[in-house]
């Protein structure tokens, strides 16, 4: 939707820019599989994997820094929904990856 909507001079979301996202790029994702096949450090066990916390709007504002791009956003959401979950996992990994550039090199 993002980079769909980019070049707009306006961006509406649906959500409160104090709800939390937990970004992963595809590539991270990728790789963490291909490493499940590979090695049995993660057999039989349950697995947490996402990104660092962002809030929305801090989220958007990456995006926008890293594109260059100057479009106004506006936030619809009413409800700042917390982050609730409780893991059951035996395992958690947060990946430390350099969104920025991620973001940048999406086309």
């Amino acid at each position: 939707y993002l980079l769909k909507n980019e070049n707009q001079d306006s961006i509406e979301l649906e959500g409160h820019p104090k709800n939390l996202l937990k970004p992963v790029s595809l590539n991270s994702i990728c790789s963490f599989i291909t490493e499940l096949f590979s090695k049995t450090l993660y057999k039989n066990k349950t697995v947490d994997f996402f990104g660092e916390d962002y809030y929305l709007e801090d989220f958007i504002n990456l995006f926008k820094e890293s594109r260059d791009k100057k479009f106004v956003t506006t936030y619809k959401g009413n409800t700042n929904y917390q982050n609730s979950y409780k893991s059951t996992s035996d395992e958690t990994i947060i990946v430390n990856e350099d969104l920025y550039n991620n973001i940048k090199a999406l086309h």
